[in-house]
């Protein structure tokens, strides 16, 4: 495969892989869904510190802000330099792509400030819109910096691929999750009931630029036969990107259905293939974005918190997804849940890449 994109040679089980991807949007015929199980590391008993080497060769302070200058994609992604291949990697039945290196992109473009707490192996976007925030839309901006940063980091990669991998776009957080980020999660849910509005319209700048910023990141991506490969390794025989809406654990589907539901149609209108990112947490709103005609898969972690819905109890909303859309199942499960899974639902429209409890 060379800089575009295009098979050089051995091409016949990669075709199969993507003939299957292909199955996987239309919910046509499937032996089996496609899957990649793998073995979750044992616990340490207590959380590895992060590790994100500056520009400058040093690391980030506890609680430091972190500002695009301080990235160098060629620090966070020192594997991209080793020699060219016939064919991008797998595991499983997935791509392994590569993606930009995991900041809060999204927030950090609409203003969030992100900082960093190595300790707790975590980047955060903390709130930077004043109490009055409604009162003063114009205080809305993109960060210029921000946004020719992460370009920077597709570019490198693009430039650094050489038929190894294929490059998708990165973990980029919904309107939702950047409106949290900008207000704060009190203040978002406060929003819907007492600025109901102002929050409308801060959801539209933040929609705008989650669709700006997908594309302008495939324009720097070459297709691949055709195509393009999501974070979840999933080819598409179109664009395809990934959003999400964590902050649904803490709304309604009402309130879903009022704000969000408009938000995420016009991001999944923007593509030809786009997954929305759920949590177990988030199973009510689950079946408020089946509805919708413009996501084309959802995307369901399951959480290991004590209080998380388990498989069987999720069955008949993810079932539901299933009539309408393709589904893709992620996160630590136990054998007996991979069991379930195959047995209970179709491996029509289905994915499962997931990590068995050690």
């Amino acid at each position: 495969m060379d800089n575009t994109g295009e098979i050089s040679s051995g091409a016949t089980e990669l075709d199969d892989l993507l003939a299957r991807h292909r199955e996987f949007w239309r919910r046509g015929p499937a032996q089996r869904p496609l899957l990649n199980i793998g073995i979750a590391p044992k616990a340490a008993g207590t959380t590895a510190h992060l590790k994100l080497p500056l520009a400058d060769g040093t690391f980030p302070a506890e609680g430091q802000e972190l500002l695009p200058e301080m990235l160098a994609p060629e620090r966070l992604h020192a594997e991209t330099g080793s020699g060219p291949s016939l064919r991008p990697d797998r595991r499983g039945d997935f791509i392994s792509p590569r993606v930009p290196y995991g900041v809060n992109w999204m927030e950090a473009v609409v203003g969030a400030r992100i900082r960093v707490w190595p300790a707790a192996n975590t980047i955060w976007s903390g709130p930077t819109l004043c109490e009055d925030w409604h009162e003063h839309p114009a205080s809305l901006a993109t960060n210029k910096k921000w946004m020719g940063k992460l370009l920077e980091f597709v570019r490198f990669l693009v430039r650094n691929a050489r038929g190894r991998y294929l490059v998708a776009l990165p973990l980029m957080r919904g309107p939702s999750d950047m409106a949290a980020a900008l207000l704060g999660h009190e203040q978002l849910c406060f929003a819907m009931l007492e600025h109901p509005q102002s929050l409308e319209s801060l959801l539209d700048f933040c929609t705008e630029v989650f669709i700006e910023m997908t594309g302008a990141q495939l324009e720097l991506i070459p297709p691949f036969q055709g195509g393009y490969c999501n974070p979840y390794g999933i080819w598409a025989p179109g664009t395809t990107l990934r959003t999400q809406d964590d902050a649904s654990a803490i709304y309604s589907a009402e309130h879903c259905r009022r704000f969000m539901l408009p938000c995420q149609e016009r991001i999944g209108a923007a593509v030809g293939y786009s997954v929305l990112h759920l949590h177990s947490g988030s199973l009510h709103v689950a079946r408020v974005y089946a509805e919708s005609e413009n996501i084309t898969a959802i995307q369901m972690t399951l959480d290991s918190t004590p209080t998380a819905p388990r498989l069987r109890e999720m069955l008949p909303t993810l079932a539901a997804i299933m009539e309408r859309k393709p589904l893709i199942i992620t996160g630590e499960v136990t054998e007996a849940e991979v069991d379930l899974a195959l047995s209970e639902l179709s491996p029509q429209g289905l994915c499962i890449s997931v990590q068995i409890a050690a």
